[in-house]
């Protein structure tokens, strides 16, 4: 009866899981589209703004501190530490993300026309894939330092 409940709770914990990241995926398909729309108005062709989309909209959530957020939701604990992002790697994760931009988004604008739902469509796939692949765990793991007490 144990093994049971302890599967159902798990079972729980996997659909909560679910849900808050596919919340997410939509809040970063939703950004990426926000990106798009100022990058859209460069004179740039249509890999050079894919490039930008990805790059801008990590380095932004690292200025913002969405990233700070995104720790604090992760990792909270029984201490009530707060969690901030101290990353020497920003700068690379950007170019990283926007490599995986242009990637992917090359593949969608095959497959779909309208530009919105491309980038839309991008940041969703992008933030599920990064996800499956534990890079979020990574990030979790290196960029998010417990802030010094003041």
């Amino acid at each position: 009866m144990t093994i049971q409940v302890e599967k159902k709770a798990n079972f729980c914990l996997f659909i909560d899981k679910m849900k808050l990241l596919f919340f997410e995926a939509i809040l970063v398909g939703l950004m990426s589209v926000v990106v798009f729309v100022f990058v859209n108005y460069l004179p740039f062709n249509m890999i050079a703004k894919l490039f930008l989309i990805g790059f801008i909209k990590h380095f932004f959530g690292y200025l913002s501190g969405i990233q700070s957020f995104y720790c604090n939701l992760y990792l909270s604990d029984n201490e009530n530490n707060k969690y901030e992002v101290k990353s020497s790697s920003i700068i690379i994760e950007s170019l990283l993300e926007g490599f995986m931009y242009v990637s992917i988004g090359f593949l969608l604008f095959k497959m779909i026309k309208n530009n919105y739902l491309v980038i839309f469509s991008l940041g969703f796939c992008i933030h599920i894939i990064a996800d499956i692949f534990g890079i979020h765990d990574l990030f979790l793991k290196n960029n998010c330092h417990i802030q010094n007490k003041k």
